[in-house]
């Protein structure tokens, strides 16, 4: 993990819009990218398509997982401990796992 771009901040109202905005705009693009591929499989005058129809309809996920070097009660890894703001200590910071940022996990 590049952990070069994380960057600590205070988790406010704003970064919870954030995180639903984001949210919305990938749903969209989800059902767009769907909506391309049945409307290419109906237009398609070989059939070609067809061979894989059941991967087809489901819209591009990796198999990606949580960075466990992350996880919640863990220490921090040494590359961010010496980066992390003393003003912080305490306080709720926006997700730094960017699997999180991506995924609704409850």
């Amino acid at each position: 993990m590049n952990y070069k771009s994380i960057v600590f901040r205070e988790f406010t109202q704003e970064s919870f819009q954030r995180i639903e905005k984001y949210r919305q705009e990938e749903t969209e693009r989800i059902a767009v990218e769907i909506l391309q591929r049945e409307t290419t499989q109906k237009d398609d005058i070989n059939g070609m398509h067809h061979l894989n129809k059941s991967s087809k309809n489901e819209p591009n996920q990796s198999n990606r997982a949580p960075n466990k070097e992350l996880a919640v009660g863990q220490t921090l890894p040494r590359v961010l401990q010496h980066r992390f703001p003393p003003e912080l200590i305490g306080i709720p910071i926006e997700e730094i796992d960017s699997y999180y940022r991506k995924e609704y996990v409850m």
